[in-house]
């Protein structure tokens, strides 16, 4: 009995230890006009005459997740508003010399955006508001697609953005988001909706990281000495920088090939890279399988292979219309 209530015990801390911790944890679901806002956030409402808009909450279907969103307006046509900032800021959070990560919910207009019209941007601080880091802004290529998201990002359309707070490991913080109105006039600038934002413990997105699907593939009935193509795969940057391809193994000596060329993959985060791979059984003997490993600067990533074999009969001719050309591409 002691040593099942020990294992018991044991499994527990394993299981515990592997769950993230969570600093913060905010989807705005019991907030509203009249609470606004709560649980230790508070905002920095611009002053200036002619600006109305400020952060609230939009409870309506445009909310990025659940029935709540945090939504600043921008674009009125009247009044016009000046150039601008309005902020809403976190509870201080105190982070362990562990890495933390921030993600969070959001969406835009970017007809409006990528005129230089209005930005959307995360600042840190870490000394109580005195100064403040942008982090991510939404215009700007590196910092939206190092969050994961890919650039230009679509308007209207909920991503999902992921930040490495590493940097800041051991440090008391807060988080702003902030809605910058960049030009003044009828209609300029748009709305932003954030929802979502968690602060936990995880791996450090700080490199690139490869990841590819699908990670195995069966071609069916193929005719010995005929090549078959596989459906698409993807080959993927979920970190940051840029993702390159050293090499490729496990394909020498066997029946399976691949159309991607290792130096012509140099992938952005959340960019893609499309290739097949084709089998061509060349004798009844030959093996049915193999294991194409990748070699990338973000970690190796591996394709399980099996093929299945038809003989065709000495007196038949076959044409299987597989000779078209498969590109590799971005």
């Amino acid at each position: 009995m002691t040593k099942k209530i020990t294992l018991v015990f044991v499994l527990f801390l394993f299981v515990f230890g592997l769950r993230a911790e969570s600093l913060l944890n905010e989807g705005f679901e019991g907030w509203s006009t009249t609470n606004f806002p709560t649980g230790g956030w508070t905002v920095i409402n611009d002053t200036q005459e002619g600006a109305i808009n400020h952060w609230t909450v939009d409870n309506s279907k445009s909310a990025c997740a659940g029935s709540v969103s945090l939504y600043c307006n921008g674009g009125e046509w009247d009044p016009i508003e000046p150039v601008k900032e309005e902020w809403i800021v976190s509870p201080s959070l105190t982070l362990s010399e562990t890495n933390y990560n921030l993600s969070f919910l959001w969406k835009g207009a970017s007809a409006s955006a990528f005129k230089n019209e209005y930005d959307f941007q995360v600042r840190i601080t870490e000394d109580d508001g005195k100064s403040w880091k942008t982090v991510f802004s939404f215009l700007d290529q590196s910092m939206v697609e190092n969050s994961g998201v890919a650039f230009p990002w679509t308007g209207w359309v909920t991503n999902t953005s992921k930040i490495s707070l590493g940097a800041y490991s051991g440090k008391t913080v807060k988080i702003a988001f902030v809605h910058c109105l960049l030009v003044s006039g009828a209609g300029k600038g748009n709305s932003i909706w954030v929802d979502n934002v968690v602060v936990e413990t995880g791996e450090a997105i700080d490199a690139p990281i490869a990841d590819v699907n699908p990670t195995s593939y069966i071609f069916d009935g193929t005719y010995i000495g005929v090549g078959k193509w596989s459906e698409k795969f993807v080959l993927r940057n979920k970190g940051v920088g840029n993702l390159t391809v050293s090499g490729i193994s496990g394909l020498e000596g066997s029946d399976f090939s691949t159309n991607m060329i290792p130096s012509e993959v140099s992938l952005r985060p959340s960019v893609e890279y499309e290739f097949y791979v084709k089998y061509t059984p060349s004798s009844e003997l030959s093996s049915k399988s193999a294991t194409m490993t990748i070699h990338t600067n973000g970690g190796d990533v591996s394709i399980v292979l099996e093929g299945t074999k038809i003989i065709l009969p000495d007196e038949y001719n076959l044409e299987s219309f597989e000779s078209g050309d498969r590109r590799a591409h971005v």
